[in-house]
């Protein structure tokens, strides 16, 4: 694996704005704007341009967007909750309460089952997406941030901060991994062929690979200052990762 980096100021200003997330049936981005409690709909077809603005929750962080749910589901922690806006309308049909503190979001691929990160909590939960009735909880260390589901739905992972690991649980919750990685882990996110579990490091401002089978690091990656979010390519040959203190994006080759 090989990594490069460039300049991307807006990119960055982006990431720093709130969460970005796209829904793969249509060219449209729903972005989250803490200081307005906001999330803005963006259409990429030609060039970007906010479409509309829907109000959620207070302070609104982490996003996931389900074509397959026909939702998006937003964690607003400034009131414990999740928003659930409606794709079809962009509206707000549910609320979701969420612990003490609703950070990280992710929605299985299927569009079933709904996963959210409890900061003060310290667990993870993992709701019906359809329904949005609770259906198991899980001690998730200490502040526990990004999640995501493996391409299959088997398996999630989840960003434990302030304990320098990534935990790997199963479908009903039932923890199979605690991996150390490097220091404050917040997102966290399967490669799209699901035999990788990339854990972007804050304070390290490296990437930590884990291998699935092993469950052990196969590789740390330095990147830029504050690495947080990040992204793959449509073939799932790169990874694209945003530094938010470097206003830099750094690309890491997965092949």
């Amino acid at each position: 694996m090989r990594w490069t980096a460039f300049r991307s100021s807006a990119l960055v200003l982006a990431a720093c704005a709130g969460a970005v997330s796209a829904a793969r049936a249509a060219p449209l981005a729903y972005v989250t704007s803490q200081g307005s409690n906001e999330v803005s709909v963006v259409d990429w077809a030609a060039s970007p341009k906010r479409l509309t603005s829907i109000a959620v929750g207070k302070a609104p962080a982490g996003l996931a967007v389900s074509a397959a749910a026909g939702k998006a589901f937003v964690t607003t922690p400034g009131d414990n909750g999740v928003s659930v806006i409606d794709l079809r309308t962009n509206t707000v049909t549910a609320r979701i309460a969420a612990g003490q503190g609703a950070v990280g979001i992710a929605v299985a691929a299927d569009g079933r089952r709904l996963a959210v990160a409890d900061w003060h909590g310290g667990r993870v939960m993992s709701f019906d997406a359809a329904t949005n009735e609770l259906r198991a909880t899980a001690p998730a260390g200490t502040a526990p941030a990004g999640v995501d589901f493996s391409p299959d739905g088997r398996l999630l992972a989840v960003a434990a901060r302030d304990d320098d690991a990534v935990l790997i649980f199963d479908e009903a919750l039932k923890l199979h991994a605690e991996v150390a990685v490097g220091e404050h882990p917040f997102a966290v996110a399967f490669s799209p062929d699901g035999r990788r579990i990339l854990a972007l490091n804050v304070l390290s401002n490296d990437v930590s690979v884990i291998d699935v089978v092993s469950q052990k690091v196969v590789a740390t990656i330095a990147v830029g200052r504050a690495p947080y979010g990040v992204a793959f390519s449509d073939d799932g040959a790169s990874a694209y990762v945003t530094n938010q203190h470097a206003a830099s994006v750094s690309v890491i080759d997965l092949q």
